[in-house]
């Protein structure tokens, strides 16, 4: 048994206008609540006690003539890329 389309439309309207009611006073009670200003709290790098030594310098232990091997800053057997050596004939 279908109801006739007048009381469908009405008993429609009926339930939009409740749904209505409840939506704007869903709106209004969010738009009351109390929202937090602030931001969440940013952390920075901690700070850690510097110990109490002092500073200290230490020396390079003997003499570069005194190493073994003997330390080479030239590198006479670096053969490089075949490319720079070529160019620089």
């Amino acid at each position: 048994m279908t109801q006739p389309a007048a009381t469908r439309s009405r008993a429609g309207e009926a339930t939009a206008k409740r749904q209505r009611t409840i939506q704007t006073k869903t709106d209004q009670r969010e738009k009351s609540a109390s929202k937090p200003t602030t931001k969440a709290p940013q952390t920075r790098a901690r700070i850690y006690p510097v110990p109490p030594f002092r500073k200290q310098h230490l020396k390079k232990p003997g003499l570069e003539a005194s190493l073994d091997p003997a330390p080479m800053f030239d590198a006479p057997f670096y053969l490089g890329s075949k490319n720079s050596m070529a160019r620089s004939l």
